[in-house]
């Protein structure tokens, strides 16, 4: 797994200089400083991207756009950005975050789909940084900024000229037009930094400034895929199970009638020492929280390429196994189910799905 980005963008660094890039937009594209390519923006867990759009439109001037096609009301120096979708395009996309009119963003939640993998640049966005930036002082800052960047463009265009001669860019070779982007931006909010700060001061702010860059640039380039996105999806399962009671669970050599009627109904989870056998009705209301980025079937790709989800061979097709479970009467009966990895859907405090639900019938030894 990536690491926790918490400590890196604590301070909202990639937000500020992201929002000062796009101010600079322009002027980064005649001087080939800017990001070759748009952003993705990855809302992770505990991240709303409801929150993320609000603090987007309404403290950054940002544009929403719903329609890929449709973006002729951005200015140069605005971002631009489009909450992702399963129906989206790739073309569309590819030309969205190829857009040099504006500054390109696209937001998704939890997992970054196939389909926009290599297209763009991957930050991280966190709860706690969301709730950062939207704060009175951060975004009063950010204008103060653009006002600054607007009032002295001469200044501005001086000190990114500094940025090929500087020892950060010429040692960048292993560096994505990303972090280059940042480095301007980092410049530049120094020159402003500069004017309420001694040098001392100054250079300490830029040095962890850099610092920080590198962070948020490691980050983007440390996703690792797959692993992730199983993650993702245990994570929207843990919430669901541990958020909503509406469902019953077995052991299933004892499987009272309750659960009966749910296994009928596709509304239960047996278990036994190593797996759950998961309704797959239920499962798949345990993924809709990222079934509007990929679909139920790559969810279940994915947790079968990750020996997450067992079955037989023949059951590639559904990802489905029949399993014989015996009822609290001792009579046997059957019902197919999505087999997994018992160990893969434990809640952080180590307790199971039945442990969480309350369910203490089977003591396994």
């Amino acid at each position: 797994m990536g690491r926790d980005t918490g400590k890196d963008l604590e301070r909202g660094t990639a937000v500020k200089l992201i929002a000062i890039a796009s101010e600079l937009n322009y002027v980064l594209q005649h001087k080939g400083l800017q990001a070759e390519k748009g952003l993705l923006f990855l809302a992770g867990e505990g991240g709303s991207v409801g929150y993320l759009i609000y603090i987007l439109r309404y403290r950054l001037d940002a544009v929403e756009v719903t329609n890929l096609k449709k973006r002729e009301s951005i200015r140069n120096y605005q971002i631009g950005f489009h909450e992702f979708t399963k129906y989206d395009r790739e073309e569309d996309l590819r030309d969205f975050l190829d857009c040099t009119d504006f500054f390109p963003v696209v937001i998704v939640k939890d997992i970054v789909p196939e389909v926009l993998k290599g297209m763009a640049f991957l930050v991280r966005i966190s709860e706690r940084l969301t709730e950062e930036v939207d704060s009175q002082e951060f975004w009063g800052e950010i204008n103060s900024i653009r006002q600054f960047v607007r009032e002295n463009p001469e200044l501005v265009t001086e000190e990114l000229d500094k940025i090929r001669t500087s020892r950060r860019y010429l040692g960048k070779s292993k560096k994505t037009s990303f972090f280059v982007s940042l480095l301007a931006a980092t410049q530049v909010y120094c020159t402003f930094f500069r004017r309420e700060h001694n040098e001392e001061e100054t250079n300490f702010e830029q040095a962890r400034l850099v610092e920080e860059i590198i962070g948020i640039e490691d980050e983007c380039l440390s996703y690792e895929g797959v692993d992730e996105a199983a993650e993702a999806i245990k994570n929207s399962v843990l919430r669901y199970f541990g958020t909503n009671g509406g469902w019953e669970i077995a052991d299933v050599d004892h499987v009272d009638d309750w659960t009966d009627e749910a296994v009928k109904d596709g509304n239960a989870i047996l278990h036994d020492k190593n797996f759950y056998y998961i309704s797959e009705p239920l499962f798949r209301m345990a993924c809709n929280d990222i079934l509007n980025i990929i679909s139920f079937i790559e969810v279940k790709k994915i947790l079968l390429d990750e020996d997450k989800l067992c079955c037989n061979k023949g059951g590639y097709t559904n990802y489905t196994v029949k399993k014989v479970y015996t009822k609290t009467d001792g009579k046997p009966d059957r019902g197919r189910f999505l087999k997994i990895r018992k160990d893969f859907l434990t809640f952080e405090d180590g307790l199971y799905l039945e442990e969480k639900k309350g369910y203490t019938y089977a003591i396994y030894r």
